[in-house]
This record gives structure tokens, sequence and C-alpha cells, in this order.
């Protein structure tokens, strides 16, 4: 049994290699949808599923707040923010869209490892 079920959202293959690779080893099942549409899709129809969506930033077809608004419509699956620019989400928007941390490009396995322990923590 996984110890996490991780929802990928990225668009660009080698972070979905890389971050896949890292998820694996770290023992997490990882699915990918790469855009915010199909993420969207995904988890009106696997809701509950997912013990956290790991979000980038810019996506092809909107932006991660824009996806994180659809999604909050129908899911409180926390998540994790990737943005290999920062984050410009104030602490309320923050909360509103469930997003519990920022992880920034490019991670190390321990820092998405500490991420993911920390998220956990907080969902405890």
């Amino acid at each position: 049994m996984p110890k996490f079920v991780v929802l990928l959202i990225e668009d660009e293959e080698m972070v979905i290699d890389v971050a896949s690779m890292m998820l694996n080893r770290l023992g997490c099942e990882v699915e990918v949808s790469k855009t915010g549409n199909d993420a969207i899709a995904t988890m009106q129809q696997n809701d509950g599923k997912y013990d956290f969506l790991i979000v980038d930033f810019n996506l092809p077809d909107m932006t991660a707040i824009e996806c994180l608004t659809e999604i909050r419509k129908t899911s409180n699956t926390p998540a994790i923010l990737s943005s290999g620019y920062g984050s410009k989400l104030t602490k309320d928007e923050c909360e509103a869209l469930v997003v519990k941390a920022v992880l920034n490009k490019p991670f190390s396995l321990s820092q998405l490892e500490s991420v993911l322990e920390t998220v956990s923590n907080i969902e405890q």
C-alpha cells in the first residue's frame, strides 16, 4: 500500500519524470494530469482518491489558482503549489484554495519529503 496517493498536475515532461521518480522513491503512488482541465475532470471523477495534489503554478490552459478554484467546488484535497517563480499567493488565498505548502522548483528529494511530511502532519 502506498504511503500517499498524489495527483501531480504538471505539463513539463522533465519535471513529471523527475517528480514522479522522487515520489515513487518516497513510497507514493503518482498519477499525472498535464492540464488544468484534465486535473479538474480527474478530481470530479475520483474525489477522495488522492491524499495530495501537487500543482504547477503555470499550466498550459490556466493558472494553478484557476485550476484549484474549480477543484475546490467538489474537493478539499490538500494542495502543494509547485513553482519556478515563487508563490504570489496571500495567506488568505492559500487558505481558501487549501494550499498547504509551496515547493519551489527545482526541488530536491529531501525538500519534497520534508514538504510531504509537513503537510501530512497538518492534515492529521
